[in-house]
């Protein structure tokens, strides 16, 4: 019969919905929910829940769920390949929590030798080749990271950190340009778009030429034409 390690009996008591009653004064009934639904990160769970209602107390446990399934299905999809991490996000707000694990993941990701295109200032244009790659520049950028129009490229700086996402099918074709938040792409990185079209011999698809109105409005349409 082997004997559980030490950590291994801190982590069973710590997330017993004793535990998370006791150290995060939650209501037990809610507890318990929490323990069924996240296992074994009920505790990290739990806490960040906690720490959201403390920002916004008008925050309703069954609005939380909704709002923050995804958030919560990539953090413990995050936790589970990264577990040194979890004490890390413990009373951090969901958002605060998914940026630090989604950063801590990015920063394990090794594009050597793939980079589009390269500039003397260490940015750099990449093709998003996987399903995690897609799902961490969403992270990252705080869009959806996924477009079936085509491939994701990405904008990188010397640290590797994103700042454009664009989609090119196997036409050259554009089908959208985004910053963070879905926002048209800061002014700054204009010139570095502008060096992929011209690389790629790429142009807009009609449909974002004509509709996107981020890119309109910002005057990036006629920068690329």
């Amino acid at each position: 019969m082997s004997v559980p390690k030490l950590t291994e009996i801190f982590l069973i008591k710590e997330d017993s919905v004793g535990n998370i009653v006791n150290l995060l004064k939650m209501d037990p009934s809610i507890a318990r929910e929490f323990q069924r639904m996240f296992g074994k990160f009920a505790f990290t769970m739990a806490s960040i829940r906690m720490a959201d209602e403390k920002r916004d107390p008008d925050w309703s446990l069954e609005y939380w769920l909704e709002a923050t399934f995804g958030v919560a299905s990539d953090l413990m999809r995050l936790l589970k390949a990264h577990p040194d991490q979890e004490k890390s996000v413990r009373g951090l707000t969901s958002d605060k929590a998914k940026a630090l694990l989604v950063g801590h993941a990015a920063s394990k990701v090794d594009f050597s030798g793939r980079s589009e295109l390269d500039f003397p200032d260490g940015f750099f244009w990449v093709k998003l080749n996987s399903e995690t790659e897609r799902g961490l520049e969403g992270g990252q950028m705080q869009h959806c990271g996924n477009d079936d129009r085509g491939d994701l490229y990405s904008l990188r700086d010397s640290s590797r950190n994103p700042h454009v996402t664009l989609t090119m099918d196997s036409n050259r074709q554009v089908h959208q340009i985004t910053g963070k938040q879905n926002k048209a792409p800061d002014r700054k990185y204009w010139s570095y778009i502008k060096k992929f079209f011209e690389k790629f011999n790429a142009e807009l698809s009609p449909k974002a030429s004509a509709e996107d109105q981020r890119l309109i409005r910002t005057g990036l349409t006629d920068y690329l034409k």
